[in-house]
């Protein structure tokens, strides 16, 4: 499932790719593929336009067109809509050149032309594709962005969140740590995987409650965080090329701690499954907590 680092690096592969080329035509292939948007509505706003930037909060991506009339020397710029891609569970990009060689915003040997559901055909004689297995995720337009994610009650991007407001919004919540790391209106951007992965890189229990960590935890835990999220970019988001540490590697029924040995402790947390270590994840006091940072 896409979480943030995999939408950022969707966010780089249409400013690699798609970035300021004319959109000549656009197919849309299945009509789950759009949100309150139809396929006429979708062409209109697209040919003959460009995508002249991109934006990403959390795991939502953004793409601007220029306004509608942009190529009139006479009629005033008016408000540039937005494309609004979100990929669900499997959704995905790719790019075909004119040459007729394919690449996907994975890197990876995945044909996934069976589940293409929207296509942008290009200036430069090429062709953007979004792609959906299980059609939970879509293209809508918005207007403004920011609009858009006051009424998702979406929180600051867990990328560029600073550590200040990190602590803010944290340290006066009451609930346990992965509900709140997940909850989309405190932080945008991480889901399950990465939450594990995050709580087992800080030794903290899943259920640990927020109101028992200091901030030096709370603190270590930002900076963990964003460590984790730049890694999985810098890799292209390739999980198994992440370091052995890590917990990812061992994230199955019959895995066990790279720390220690112990095996994995599955349970459900927040109504997810989760991985941890009952050994290096024990749930601790609050004087404990602060022996151990």
């Amino acid at each position: 499932m896409p979480e943030l680092p995999e939408v950022e690096i969707f966010r780089r592969f249409i400013d690699c790719h798609t970035l300021n080329e004319r959109i000549q035509a656009v197919t849309v292939r299945h009509p789950k593929g759009l949100r309150d948007l139809s396929p006429g509505a979708l062409e209109r706003l697209c040919v003959q336009h460009r995508f002249t930037e991109t934006l990403r909060r959390g795991k939502y991506l953004l793409a601007k067109l220029e306004p509608a009339n942009a190529l009139s020397k006479s009629t005033p710029t008016v408000q540039a809509p937005w494309l609004l891609f979100h990929f669900g569970m499997t959704g995905c990009l790719s790019y075909t050149a004119s040459t007729g060689h394919s690449i996907n915003a994975y890197g990876d040997a995945i044909n996934r032309d069976a589940h293409s559901r929207v296509s942008f055909s290009l200036g430069n004689s090429g062709q953007l594709h979004f792609h959906d297995q299980r059609l939970f995720g879509y293209i809508s337009a918005i207007d403004h962005p920011e609009a858009f994610f006051e009424s998702k009650q979406l929180g600051p991007d867990a990328l560029s969140i600073s550590q200040r407001e990190f602590l803010a919004r944290l340290q006066h919540k009451t609930g346990t740590l992965k509900p709140l790391l997940m909850n989309q209106a405190v932080l945008a951007g991480l889901g399950n995987i990465y939450v594990d992965e995050l709580l087992f890189q800080c030794k903290l229990h899943p259920a640990q409650p927020v109101t028992q960590l200091p901030a030096v935890m709370l603190k270590h835990l930002h900076q963990e965080m964003q460590s984790i999220l730049n890694n999985s970019i810098r890799l292209d988001t390739d999980r198994d090329a992440l370091p052995a540490h890590y917990l990812w590697h061992q994230r199955h029924p019959k895995g066990h701690c790279p720390r220690d040995g112990h095996p994995f402790q599955i349970e459900t947390v927040g109504g997810r499954t989760t991985y941890f270590c009952p050994h290096c994840q024990k749930l601790k006091r609050t004087e404990r907590l602060k022996k151990s940072v």
